[in-house]
């Protein structure tokens, strides 16, 4: 059985429930040991929330929406929960940046 938590087939950028959520190009999860998933955006209860970044192309190391990122592509969390590292592929010097959300 196959269905979906979060998100629709059409591409876009919005924190909300269920299929009222969209993604822009997600291309990695993570789950910590609360169950909640990570894709861009943190999924708990099938309600998309944005963790950080703000969907704007850039880098800048901040908190919430002032963080910026350019292409995230791999998401990996802690095993308590409180770090989600972000692979962010564009934001490189050679190579992909690691970056830490806490």
């Amino acid at each position: 059985m196959v269905s979906t938590i979060a998100g629709n087939r059409w591409w876009g950028r919005r924190d909300g429930t269920g299929t009222a959520a969209q993604f822009d190009f997600p291309s990695d999860v993570a789950v910590d040991s609360s169950g909640n998933v990570y894709v861009a955006d943190r999924i708990e209860d099938r309600v998309v929330s944005t963790l950080a970044g703000s969907g704007d192309a850039a880098f800048a190391d901040a908190t919430g929406t002032a963080a910026l990122f350019d292409s995230p592509d791999g998401v990996a969390v802690d095993s308590s929960g409180n770090v989600v590292y972000v692979a962010d592929e564009n934001n490189h010097a050679s190579g992909k940046s690691l970056r830490q959300i806490e």
